[in-house]
């Protein structure tokens, strides 16, 4: 059995989190831990929160795990960091801490983005910035560039794409809040 867990960088932050790379690290564990770094605590950034230079990774190498930064907006590193990792985790060589830098277009949990609010902990060009290495954009353009797809049939994929999350929000909308009793159903 193979545990994944996925989490924000403001995690790091917590006591908890080295007690489980601790632990993980001592019984040599098959856990992936991945850290989705967004830069930003609900409207903290990283630079109030940490001491100037930290590393996520070489932290987490304190305990004797393999971690690894990666570019999280783009989708073959992503694969190919997560395959590698999947590799060694089935290999035995214990946990893994993969930390994929991306960033968080809207509010924090929210629909919003931050300037519409009026929310200026970060600016509408940094936003830009980080819009412009869309990973689906990216993708698209890995697609063109190396004849695995042609225009018309990202075109294809983006309608049938957008047509099914409409028909899965619509059904969303239409289906009736779980009852209360069936709150901790599925729950190990």
């Amino acid at each position: 059995m193979l545990l994944f867990v996925f989490f924000g960088e403001a995690t790091c932050e917590e006591g908890a989190f080295y007690e489980s790379l601790n632990y993980a690290s001592v019984h040599q564990l098959p856990v992936l831990f991945v850290c989705e770094n967004n830069l930003y605590s609900t409207e903290s950034p990283l630079s109030t929160r940490q001491p100037a230079g930290t590393e996520l990774c070489e932290r987490v190498r304190s305990f004797k795990i393999t971690a690894e930064k990666i570019d999280g907006n783009d989708v073959n590193a992503v694969y190919d960091q997560t395959s590698k990792a999947l590799r060694e985790i089935r290999a035995g060589k214990g946990p893994f801490f993969i930390e994929f830098m991306t960033y968080r277009w809207r509010e924090h949990v929210g629909p919003y983005f931050d300037h519409e609010q009026n929310r200026n902990y970060r600016s509408l060009e940094e936003l830009n910035q980080w819009m412009q290495q869309c990973p689906i954009k990216r993708s698209a353009q890995f697609l063109l560039q190396n004849k695995f797809a042609s225009v018309d049939e990202l075109n294809t994929w983006e309608a049938e794409t957008k047509e099914k999350v409409l028909a899965e929000v619509s059904q969303a909308k239409q289906t009736n809040w779980p009852e209360a009793a069936t709150l901790f159903e599925n729950v190990m």
